[in-house]
C-alpha cells in the first residue's frame, strides 16, 4: 500500500544517511584542493652523496622537508623547509603554501604533493613528531609568521550551500590531530579533531567558526596544521566545501523501527475496525 511505501522508503532513507561518505563530486561542493597541480618551476635541492657535495639540482613537484636527507634515484637531497606555488588549477586562490618542521626527534620529515597520484603525502622517520602545514591564502606570496600578511582569498565558504569543509584522509599509519584555521581578515578561529588510523572523512563544520565571529562568507585564509605524537605516514586525497553527513545510531534505529511497527498496528487496527 501506498502507507507501507512511504514507511519503508523513510526507513531506508534514515538507514542510507548514515552510510554517505565524502566524494568529490558530491552534489554543491566546490573543491578547495585535489592536489593533482604543482607549478611549472622545479625545486631546487641540495644533494649531498656525490663529488662535490653541496651542488644543488632541480627537482620536479612541490615538496619540502626537515632534518635528515631524502633519498630519491640514489642521491640524498635536501629541500627548503617552506615552498609555495602559484598558477595553480583545482586549487582555491590558485596559490598553495605549505611548510614542514618537527616538534622533536631529529628524524626526516617530508611533506609533498603527488601529482602523479593526485595526493599530499606525508612521510616521517623514526621517533620523529611532526608538524606540518598547509595555506590557501590567494596569493603567490605568504609570509607564515603573518598568514594575514599577504591573505587575498575572499572565499564565500557558503556559495555552494554546503554546512562544512571536509578532508579525505586516504591512509594514516596512526593517530594525529588536524587543526583548519580560518581568518576572514578581521576574526580568526580555529577547530582541532583527533583524527584516528586509517581511511577517513574529517568534517569541519561552519558553525564553530562563525560562532567566534569569523564571517566564513569572506574568508581571506585557511590554513591546516597537522600534527602526531608519533611517527606519522598520512596521505590526503582532497579537501573541499561538503554537507555534515547524517549520523545513523543504533539507538535512532530502534526508533525508527518502533514507528514503522506503530503504523503497522494502528493500520491493521484500521483494517480490523473497517471489517466489523
Amino acid at each position: 500500500s501506498k502507507m507501507r511505501k512511504l514507511t519503508t522508503n523513510a526507513y531506508l532513507l534514515v538507514l542510507s544517511a548514515g552510510l554517505t561518505g565524502l566524494t568529490p563530486s558530491a552534489a554543491n561542493a566546490f573543491s578547495l584542493d585535489l592536489f593533482d597541480s604543482v607549478d611549472s618551476d622545479d625545486e631546487i635541492a641540495e644533494y649531498f652523496n656525490r663529488n662535490p657535495t653541496g651542488n644543488t639540482i632541480t627537482y620536479p613537484g612541490q615538496i619540502v622537508s626537515i632534518n635528515q636527507n631524502i633519498s630519491r634515484f640514489g642521491y640524498d637531497y635536501k629541500f627548503n623547509q617552506t615552498e609555495s606555488d602559484s598558477g595553480l588549477t583545482d586549487v582555491i586562490g590558485g596559490a598553495r603554501h605549505i611548510k614542514v618542521d618537527a616538534t622533536s626527534g631529529s628524524d626526516q620529515v617530508l611533506w609533498e604533493v603527488n601529482d602523479s597520484n593526485n595526493t599530499m603525502k606525508l612521510t616521517t622517520g623514526t621517533n620523529t613528531d611532526p608538524l606540518a602545514t598547509i595555506v590557501w591564502n590567494g596569493s603567490s606570496t605568504i609570509n607564515f609568521n603573518n598568514l594575514l600578511a599577504d591573505a587575498n582569498l575572499g572565499l564565500d565558504l557558503e556559495s555552494g550551500g554546503d554546512n562544512a569543509i571536509g578532508i579525505k584522509v586516504q591512509s594514516a599509519d596512526v593517530a594525529s590531530e588536524f587543526k583548519l584555521v580560518i581568518s576572514d581578515g578581521i576574526n580568526t578561529s580555529s577547530l582541532s579533531k583527533s583524527i584516528s588510523s586509517g581511511a577517513q572523512d574529517v568534517y569541519f563544520d561552519y558553525e564553530s567558526y562563525t560562532t567566534s565571529g569569523v564571517n566564513i562568507n569572506s574568508v581571506q585564509y585557511i590554513a591546516l596544521n597537522i600534527s602526531s605524537t608519533e611517527d606519522l605516514d598520512l596521505e590526503l586525497d582532497f579537501i573541499q566545501t561538503a554537507q555534515i553527513p547524517f549520523e545513523f545510531s543504533p539507538s535512532l534505529g530502534i526508533l525508527v523501527v518502533l514507528g514503522y511497527g506503530g503504523i503497522q498496528l494502528i493500520r491493521n487496527q484500521h483494517k480490523k475496525s473497517n471489517l466489523l
